[in-house]
C-alpha cells in the first residue's frame, strides 16, 4: 500500500483495530463505542477474546449484531502477547492499531493516523496519549519527544532515555512489520517494550509522528504494573534480563547506545 496523495481516497484506506480482551465486562462497551464512532469509518474492529470468564464476550456479540465491522476471535486463555499475535494474524487489513479493552480512543484517532500515513507512507505512525483515572480525571498528557530523530535508531534512543513511551497501542503499524517480531509469551510485564524494541531493529523502517493525543490510557489500581509482590518483581527481572540480552546482542558493538542504555537502567 503506497502513498496516496488525495483526501478523496481516505476511505480507500482500511484499518484493523485489534482489541485483546480478557474479563473486561466493565470496560469493553466504552472501548467499542469509541471504535464504532470513529470519524474514519473504513475499519475492522477485531476483538480477540482470551478465554474470558465474565460477560465480556456476550457484550461484544451484542455490539456485533449492530455493527458488521466488529469481528470476534475466541481462544483459551493464552495471555496478552499471544492474543495480540492471534489478532494480527486474523486481521483483514494491512494497517493495525492496537487498543487495550479497558482503554478508549479519540473519535478522530484513526483519521489522524491515516492522514499522516497517506502523507508519509510510513511503516509506523507514532502519536501521543492521555493518562487518566477510572473517573476520567486527567493525570497527565504524554507528549513524546524524539530528540534523536524519527529513524529507528533515533526512536530507540528516545525510548531508552525515557523521552518517549514504549507502547504498542495507539500507533499505526503495518501488519508485516509486527509479524517480524516474536515477543516471548512469558514476558507479562513490559511486553510492549519488548515488541517495540524488536520493531526498531529494522533500520530501514520509515517512521512518522503526529503531535496529537489520540489515546486514553486508563490507569487502574488493579493493573498488574501497580501491584507489589515477589511475583511482580520476578516478572520485572525477566523483562530486564531480556533487555540486557537485546542490548548485548544488537547494540553493544555500536557503542552509540551505551549512554542511553545505562540511563534506561539507572532511572
Amino acid at each position: 500500500m503506497g502513498i496516496i496523495s488525495t483526501e478523496n481516497n481516505l476511505t480507500d484506506i482500511f484499518v484493523s483495530i485489534v482489541i485483546p480482551m480478557y474479563n473486561s465486562e466493565q470496560y469493553i462497551s466504552a472501548c467499542l463505542n469509541t471504535c464504532i464512532n470513529q470519524t474514519h469509518s473504513a475499519i475492522e474492529v477485531l476483538v480477540v477474546d482470551d478465554g474470558s470468564t465474565d460477560q465480556s464476550l456476550e457484550i461484544v456479540k451484542k455490539y456485533q449484531c449492530k455493527d458488521e465491522r466488529i469481528h470476534v476471535v475466541s481462544q483459551s486463555n493464552k495471555g496478552l502477547v499471544e492474543t495480540r499475535k492471534v489478532g494480527v494474524k486474523n486481521a483483514l487489513y494491512d494497517l493495525i492499531v492496537f487498543l487495550d479493552s479497558d482503554d478508549t480512543l479519540e473519535n478522530d484517532a484513526i483519521s489522524l493516523l491515516i492522514k499522516q500515513y497517506i502523507k508519509t507512507g510510513a511503516d509506523l505512525v507514532l502519536a501521543n496519549f492521555l493518562v487518566e483515572t477510572e473517573n476520567k480525571k486527567l493525570i497527565f498528557e504524554q507528549y513524546n519527544t524524539y530528540q534523536y530523530g524519527l529513524t529507528a535508531e533515533g526512536v530507540l534512543k528516545s525510548v531508552l532515555i525515557k523521552d518517549a513511551a514504549p507502547t504498542i497501542w495507539g500507533k499505526l503499524i503495518k501488519k508485516d512489520v509486527f509479524l517480524q517480531t516474536n515477543t516471548p509469551s512469558d514476558i507479562t510485564i513490559g511486553e510492549d517494550v519488548v515488541t517495540l524494541f524488536q520493531i526498531l531493529l529494522n533500520k530501514s523502517l520509515k517512521i512518522s509522528y503526529i503531535d496529537d493525543c489520540i489515546y486514553h490510557y486508563i490507569q487502574r489500581p488493579s493493573s498488574m504494573v501497580n501491584k507489589k509482590s515477589k511475583l511482580i518483581v520476578d516478572k520485572r527481572l525477566k523483562l530486564l534480563e531480556w533487555i540486557d540480552n537485546y542490548y548485548c546482542i544488537n547494540l553493544k558493538s555500536t557503542c552509540q547506545y551505551e549512554r542511553c542504555y545505562y540511563f534506561f537502567y539507572s532511572q
